[in-house]
């Protein structure tokens, strides 16, 4: 073998060998997600959507035959009537939809009518719990919607502002925590409008559907022992 070629094998098995023994470098670190921040103790709904996740605290003290409701439907505990007139017990928000978006003067969304034009319900009423120091004084407020004096029984909105006009006659059951910023977006999704004058809503074109409704319990913490 002639000393040039010999040359150049040598260097190509120095530079192979030195590539092998070299340490592997290590992957960036990847950033950590933010942290939720942590919530106080009390009973939550996670409302998660195709356009993100809405959470709100369920006010049990005030309103506790709605809250009661609005669990045991979400959880498929308490028996409803679908669309065939038959009585099942299931989660009864998966699949429903934010069919109605308000985005002028009222400024709300709202959910949880299985006909998607406001005119259903779960085939039963509940009565109504307006405590007077309760209102709808800032934009989060969960309230339920009745097609008439104690007529609620499923549908819920979620107010964008405040909305004196409200107050007294809706149930307030809930506040959102998190994923306001979810449930404005979905109020400036296209709409159309139903009805006429005061009496109109505005429903929808593309209704953001709700993929799901989780009820999360958040206990206190125990105290330690003061040691």
């Amino acid at each position: 073998m002639r000393p040039v070629a010999l040359a150049v094998l040598l260097a190509v098995w120095a530079v192979s060998l030195s590539a092998a023994e070299a340490p592997a470098q290590k992957a960036p670190p990847k950033a950590d997600a933010p942290k939720e921040e942590k919530l106080p103790p009390g009973t939550y709904a996670r409302v998660k959507t195709a356009k993100g996740e809405i959470m709100f605290r369920l006010l049990a003290d005030a309103a506790p035959k709605t809250v009661a409701n609005f669990v045991e439907l979400a959880k498929g505990e308490r028996p409803w009537k679908d669309k065939d007139g038959r009585w099942v017990a299931k989660p009864f928000y998966n699949g429903l939809t934010f069919y109605r978006v308000e985005n002028d003067t009222l400024k709300l969304i709202q959910a949880g009518c299985p006909k998607g034009d406001g005119t259903g319900g779960p085939g039963y009423k509940l009565e109504d719990e307006t405590p007077k120091d309760l209102k709808f004084d800032k934009p989060g407020v969960v309230g339920m919607e009745k097609a008439g004096s104690d007529a609620h029984g499923s549908q819920f909105f979620i107010t964008l502002a405040p909305a004196p006009s409200l107050d007294g006659k809706f149930t307030i059951f809930g506040q959102v925590v998190r994923g306001l910023e979810v449930a404005e977006a979905i109020s400036r999704m296209p709409s159309t409008a139903k009805g006429a004058g005061t009496d109109a809503i505005h429903l929808a074109k593309d209704p953001v559907a709700i993929q799901s409704v989780t009820i999360e319990v958040v206990k206190e913490e125990p105290k330690g022992d003061g040691k």
